[in-house]
């Protein structure tokens, strides 16, 4: 006890000079477990009462002096998250939380990684199975984590009043053949007011579009998390959370872009639109690209390409129909791309619809014959604006993946023309060149040959088919 008054009373003379405390700490442990021990502190209560309290002061002074000379340790004991990763249902309730946004704090999900980076510090790693058992674990649980954090970022995009959502209603706000439609439905300002002002947003449209900047600013805040944390090792695994961003939101587009290409079970929505439901996609993308480390923009391209490329048809520039690859091998992945989805639409229209569309070279596009409202118009996919916004869309390669099926499609109808000028060889050769003008002898000729209902439907799809591949690729 002499040796901890003597230090007590120098740090009283001169608190400024740095000293070595360690000496006083391991004597009072000693002191402590003599007045701890039996008849240590006192035999009489008064003298048992004055040990307590000199107990608690010279522990509350102990303690105090680890802040003198090992401030660096305390403040690494103190700053460590290694013991929360015990309470792994308490993490996962604040953590369950945050990704509601309800206190708007999704900027700070990165700082739970931290927990189960640092809680193997807990384990022995002499005890092989433990350590092996709570490793596999923490490990789950820093992707888990990631993954809930990507959550944020999808749901803030895809939800109801989403993002995407109200992407698409300021579109709709200044798009003409809307806002004429309000106008006929009393729900605009008169267009002879003050210009722009068929497209302001008033009463009920402010309301709808409030959430817009929430939505946004949550996106945008968890993304921020992702660049605060480079990597992170658990369980002798280095982890690097925005690559599981990058993979997360590549499988995410992609999946985003189908869905918007889909119109119902059968159709397709129409070029144009979904041009602009993908421009409404891409301005998402922006939001993300702008506040991360990754190039979202040329992950973008490069999706787009896959999904308008085939390489089984080969490359621009090399015959059609000709593989890149000789060894490649057909997958289930690879033949079920947006392109092929957009190719066989495409060519079931055609075929389905050669009897009431015809090619009209004066207005570049196909038009029908007879207008059925029940059934889709030729007009909402073949007319020049729709062709022009197909092929900007799948790109050159795209046009040539439906290039190659309408050089398959024409070749069977050829065949087909081929078996029925085989079928009707005597009838043609019967037939007398130089006296073959007129409407009797063309009559004559007519009434005697074989399936001409066939030939004539045969040879419209065949034009067709050609028209439209003629019509595609000026247009890319």
């Amino acid at each position: 006890m002499e040796y901890i008054i003597g230090k007590l009373e120098a740090i009283k003379r001169d608190p400024e000079k740095d000293r070595n405390l360690e000496g006083l700490r391991l004597n009072w442990y000693r002191a402590s477990v003599l007045l701890s021990g039996y008849s240590g502190g006192g035999r009489i209560a008064k003298e048992k009462e004055m040990s307590n309290i000199l107990i608690a002061k010279m522990n509350m002074v102990v303690e105090h002096t680890r802040y003198y000379d090992k401030l660096n340790k305390e403040i690494d004991s103190r700053s460590s998250f290694s013991e929360l990763s015990i309470f792994r249902a308490q993490c996962a309730d604040i953590f369950n939380i945050l990704l509601s946004g309800k206190f708007d704090q999704c900027r700070h999900w990165s700082v739970f990684l931290n927990i189960w980076e640092q809680g193997m510090r807990i384990v022995h790693k002499q005890v092989w199975h433990e350590y092996r058992e709570v490793g596999g674990w923490v490990l789950k649980k820093a992707g888990d984590y990631i993954a809930g954090a990507v959550s944020i970022i999808e749901s803030a995009i895809q939800r109801e009043n989403g993002i995407l959502g109200n992407y698409e209603k300021l579109r709709l706000q200044y798009n003409p053949e809307y806002v004429l439609q309000r106008q006929m439905r009393g729900q605009g300002k008169s267009l002879e007011d003050q210009p722009g002002s068929e497209s302001q947003f008033f009463g009920a449209q402010t309301e709808d579009v409030k959430p817009f900047s929430i939505f946004k600013r949550r996106l945008q805040e968890a993304a921020k998390g992702f660049t605060e944390v480079d990597s992170i090792i658990v369980f002798n695994k280095r982890l690097y959370p925005n690559a599981y961003l990058y993979d997360a939101l590549r499988d995410f587009f992609k999946i985003q872009m189908r869905k918007l290409l889909e119109k119902d079970e059968y159709n397709i929505v129409r070029p144009t639109e979904y041009m602009a439901r993908l421009q409404n996609l891409f301005n998402c993308i922006s939001d993300i690209d702008a506040v991360v480390s990754i190039d979202l923009i040329k992950m973008t391209r490069e999706l787009m390409y896959w999904q308008m490329h085939d390489s089984f048809v080969g490359s621009i520039g090399t015959a059609v129909g000709v593989p890149e690859d000789k060894s490649l091998k057909p997958t289930k992945e690879s033949q079920n791309k947006l392109i092929h989805t957009i190719m066989k639409y495409y060519m079931h229209f055609l075929h389905n619809s050669m009897q009431r569309m015809v090619y009209s070279p004066i207005y570049g596009g196909f038009c029908d014959v007879v207008i059925n409202k029940s059934q889709t118009q030729a007009e909402d996919y073949f007319s020049p604006s729709e062709l022009t916004a197909l092929c900007r869309i799948i790109g050159p390669q795209g046009v040539r993946v439906i290039d190659t099926e309408c050089h398959k499609k024409a070749s069977r109808q050829l065949l087909k023309i081929v078996e029925i000028y085989e079928e009707n060889e005597k009838v043609l050769r019967r037939c007398d060149i130089e006296n073959f003008y007129g409407l009797r002898q063309w009559q004559a000729v007519v009434s005697s040959i074989k399936h001409y209902d066939d030939l004539v439907s045969i040879a419209i799809g065949l034009g067709s088919i050609l028209l439209f591949r003629k019509t595609c690729w000026p247009l890319v």
